[in-house]
């Protein structure tokens, strides 16, 4: 088979599935998972679709997998690769919360193949991205800050503390070496801690740009997270023993 008819099948199958594995993709046609990659970085250049951690997402999902303003960010494939590892820990059935946040907020499109999810979230876009697949989907309500499309407040901690989630999904504006969570708005920790009260599994996710930054609030510490997945290819040894560690394509 020739590159370009390749090229078109893989680009009907990304286009049809919303999101395809290179392993996939090196069993259905019968090629070399180098080969796949190389499709693949072609047709990433030709702007057709996204490469993301083991695969590539349809063009259509990449370009809303972020907030408005941030289609330029340069830590787009890392929280991608970190979002698609967050997502393969969600079983059919789970009960979530997804914190509105750009490193949270990539798990849509890998949420999509799952059943029977209920998910709590206060992010507007999240709501967007999952709606209509079938799951079960709340938007928190409350107070609405345009800034990065989430609802905050008093209402939409109700909302989230009603809830009982088998895991909560969230981000930080810095982390520490030490484990120590901080966040730069009292409303975005006031949203996480409501949900981490009500979660079985309590999941911080974050790129390697987070580590040792300062915020405006302490929030947590690591004794307080179950888990923690991130792109640092070198873990501090305080976060070493309940950290999963990813790589971007």
């Amino acid at each position: 088979m020739f590159q370009e008819e390749r090229l078109a099948q893989i680009l009907s199958m990304i286009n049809e599935k919303k999101f395809v594995t290179s392993e996939e993709l090196k069993n259905t046609l019968y090629v070399s998972l180098s080969t796949v990659r190389r499709d693949l970085a072609e047709l990433d250049r030709r702007g057709l679709i996204v490469r993301s951690h083991g695969g590539a997402i349809a063009k259509s999902e990449a370009e809303v997998q972020t907030p408005v303003g941030l289609g330029a960010d340069p830590l787009a494939e890392p929280k991608t690769a970190v979002a698609q590892r967050a997502a393969e820990l969600v079983s059919d059935g789970d009960v979530l919360f997804l914190s509105a946040s750009s490193t949270v907020l990539p798990m849509a499109a890998f949420l999509r193949e799952k059943k029977n999810l209920t998910v709590v979230t206060n992010s507007m876009q999240m709501v967007s991205l999952l709606s209509g697949g079938g799951n079960t989907i709340y938007g928190s309500g409350g107070l609405y800050v345009q800034r990065n499309g989430a609802l905050y407040g008093n209402d939409a901690i109700e909302l989230i503390s009603s809830f009982y989630y088998d895991k909560a999904f969230f981000s930080c504006h810095a982390i520490s070496s030490q484990g120590v969570i901080g966040y730069n708005s009292a409303q975005v920790a006031s949203v996480v801690k409501a949900a981490m009260l009500r979660a079985k599994k309590r999941i911080c996710m974050f790129t390697g740009d987070k580590l040792d930054k300062t915020a405006l609030r302490s929030a947590f510490t690591a004794s307080q997270i179950d888990l923690f997945i991130t792109d640092l290819p070198d873990v501090p040894r305080e976060l070493a023993p309940k950290t999963l560690q990813v790589s971007p394509p």
